[in-house]
Order: C-alpha cells, then sequence, then structure tokens
C-alpha cells in the first residue's frame, strides 16, 4: 500500500512539474537575452567628445517631428506637418546661411559661386550647390530652424597629403561641432573613426542607442579631411526615441528557426539553403515607407542569412522580423532593395507554442487531479 501510495505520489508531482515547467521552457528558450548582448560603441562620456554631451537624449533641430503611431509593432512616422504654422525660413536667409558656414568651415580664400538650389520636404529645407574650379559643395539649411544638417565638399582632383590620424581627426571634428554650436544628445553612442581614400579622409560617427537598440538612421555623422585639416562632410540627423522596453523580446535564434520552417518566403528566397550569419542586430529602421517623404521607422530584428552558394543569382538576405511577434515582415537581397512579405507567421511562433504546451499542460493537470482522487478514495 506504502508502495502505490508512494508512486502515485512520484506520478502526479512529475505530471504537474512537466504541466507547469513545459510552457515556461518555450518562453525562456525563445526570449531574447538582452544581458549577452554587446552594445557596440562607446559611451560618449568616455571619449574625447564628453565635452559636448547634451543634457537630452533629443535632437536640437526638430525633436516632435516623429511620431508614435504604435508601441506594439513599435512604429514611428516621420513628419513636418505640425510645423506648417510656424515662419519658415526663406530661401534669401538660408542662402547667406550656406554661404557663411563655407566660408567658415570650407577651404579658405575661396569665392564660390551658386549654381543651383532647390527645396527638399523631409525635413523642409533649402539645399544649395556651389562651385569653384577644382571643387563642388552643398549646403542644406533646415528651413524651420534655420541650421545647417547637412554639408558636403569635394576636391576634384588627386592629391597626396599627409594621412589623417585617429587623434588628429576626432580634434578636428571637436573643434569643428563646438565652433558651429552643436551637441550630442544623452542617447548617442561614439562608434569610431573609419579612415578611408588612403587616409586623407577620416568619417567620426555617433549613433543613437535606446538601451539595447540601435537606431541606425539616427545619427551624427563629421568626416575631416586631410586636403585642408578641415571637415569636408557633415550630416545631423536624430531621431531621440524615448525608453523601449525590451523585455520579452522574442530571440533571433528562434525567429531564425521559425523562418526556416516556413522554408520559403516567395520565389526570390529559399530558407533551407541559408545559415544563420553571425551579425543580428535589433533596431528602429526605414524597412519601409508610406510615402517617400514621409519614412515609417519600426521596430525590427536584422537577421543576417548567408547563402553557401557562390551562385550571384543566391544572393545573402537580410530578413527582417518582429522582436514582439516573431513574424516576418520583409528582407532585403544583398542585390536588391526592400521587399515586403506581409507580415508572415511562422508555424513556430511562441503564441502558438504556448497555446499548445498549456492545453497539454491542462492536460496534465487534469490526468494529476484524477490521480489525487483515485488516491484519496483509496
Amino acid at each position: 500500500m506504502k508502495r502505490r501510495y508512494l508512486f502515485l505520489v512520484v506520478v502526479v508531482l512529475t505530471v504537474l512539474s512537466i504541466a507547469i515547467l513545459l510552457p515556461l521552457s518555450i518562453i525562456l528558450s525563445s526570449t531574447w537575452d538582452s544581458s549577452q548582448y554587446d552594445i557596440p560603441g562607446q559611451a560618449v562620456s568616455d571619449s574625447a567628445f564628453a565635452s559636448l554631451e547634451g543634457e537630452s537624449i533629443h535632437s536640437e533641430i526638430l525633436p516632435e517631428a516623429f511620431e508614435t503611431l504604435s508601441t506594439d509593432p513599435l512604429i514611428i512616422h516621420e513628419s513636418y506637418e505640425r510645423f506648417t504654422d510656424r515662419v519658415l525660413i526663406d530661401i534669401d536667409t538660408a542662402r547667406v546661411t550656406a554661404r557663411d558656414w563655407l566660408s567658415v568651415v570650407g577651404p579658405a580664400s575661396i569665392e564660390w559661386t551658386l549654381t543651383a538650389n532647390y527645396s527638399q520636404d523631409a525635413p523642409p529645407s533649402w539645399r544649395f550647390t556651389f562651385g569653384f574650379p577644382g571643387f563642388i559643395a552643398y549646403v542644406i539649411v533646415e528651413r524651420i530652424t534655420g541650421r545647417v544638417i547637412e554639408y558636403s565638399m569635394k576636391y576634384l582632383h588627386d592629391f597626396d597629403p599627409t594621412p589623417l590620424t585617429a587623434p588628429e581627426a576626432e580634434t578636428l571634428s571637436l573643434n569643428f561641432l563646438r565652433d558651429q554650436d552643436y551637441s550630442i544628445p544623452l542617447s548617442a553612442r561614439y562608434m569610431g573613426g573609419f579612415p578611408y581614400d588612403c587616409w586623407r579622409f577620416y568619417e567620426i560617427t555617433f549613433q543613437e542607442f535606446v538601451g539595447d537598440i540601435a537606431v541606425p538612421q539616427s545619427h551624427i555623422v563629421v568626416t575631416a579631411s586631410a586636403f585642408f585639416q578641415g571637415i569636408s562632410y557633415f550630416r545631423y540627423h536624430w531621431l531621440g526615441l524615448d525608453i523601449i522596453e525590451s523585455e520579452g523580446f522574442i530571440s533571433p535564434s528562434f525567429t531564425w528557426s521559425s523562418a526556416v520552417a516556413r522554408n520559403r518566403i516567395d520565389e526570390d528566397v529559399f530558407l533551407e539553403d541559408y545559415s544563420l550569419g553571425d551579425t543580428t542586430l535589433i533596431f528602429v529602421t526605414t524597412t519601409e515607407a508610406t510615402e517617400p517623404v514621409h519614412p515609417t521607422f519600426r521596430l525590427a530584428w536584422e537577421i543576417r542569412a548567408i547563402s553557401p552558394s557562390n551562385d550571384s543569382m543566391n544572393d545573402d538576405v537580410r530578413l527582417y522580423a518582429s522582436p514582439t511577434s516573431g513574424s516576418l515582415f520583409g528582407y532585403r537581397l544583398e542585390s536588391g532593395g526592400y521587399r515586403s512579405v506581409q507580415h508572415i507567421e511562422t508555424y513556430h511562433s511562441i503564441p502558438v507554442l504556448v497555446y499548445i504546451a498549456g492545453v497539454a499542460s491542462g492536460i496534465m493537470i487534469l490526468v494529476a487531479g484524477a490521480l489525487v482522487y483515485s488516491l484519496s478514495r483509496d
């Protein structure tokens, strides 16, 4: 009798344990562990640009231009319609700003000639193109605040200067940002420098991070030039997003296994021919746009899938999936643009698995209850 009693107790405890642990194990194994993710870049406060760190995560230029349309999935819309009641900078004022900018930031002793100007919608701005024998430049002046948001200057002939070093490029960029009164938002990380063209140019980049989540379209880029020991390119585009809670996000590996189970996205991509790449990022990105001048940003896993074939027709592919549901909503081939896949819910989605596990757990609990009832009658 005792042996039978002990056996039933063990069976009941085992069934209850499985009933509880089965859904829990699915949730835990499929959830992204952000503690294993190393955020790239360096804190601005620990870099040579610490003195430029601002007091807010938001941009100094049009912080209200980005509106959150949805939180699950996170969808952010870039729109400037709310600024229509403000007085916009006219073209004459913007032209003066652009010329003054070139006289200070560009090479000295150059008499620039205006060759073209036109307006842009996102953001509302004036773009001015200038020329001089051997040189070409453009300056974009934002029409609401009157600040320069982009600038480029190119020397059209070969030159062989002394290569720029990283400290020299950082010093030039630091002085430029300070002199032009641009601060670096608190949510920025310093991504380091990138030399190119035989070290003639050195690109310095700051990128927005919302906790663990990268926002690649939100950045400040400054390029130092060895030609005139100055700045040849500048771009300021900052979203300034609020904190995004990443707890409970579905892991990219689970999303990938679900995508493979689906096997075929469309006639271009057969996922059984690919393997999961090393680089997987979670970020807010413009993978799709409702209108050309009003991009929509959304939270996404970018999962890189690598083709084992060298066939040019079998490109590597980047999948875009929702971190909250695991559903695919787009992909991008290396040789092509972004394509929507109409939010495919994969066979192995967490809600489906947890539902199945929940039903199984319920059955197990009923079985355990029946055993307990049987035991109590004995």
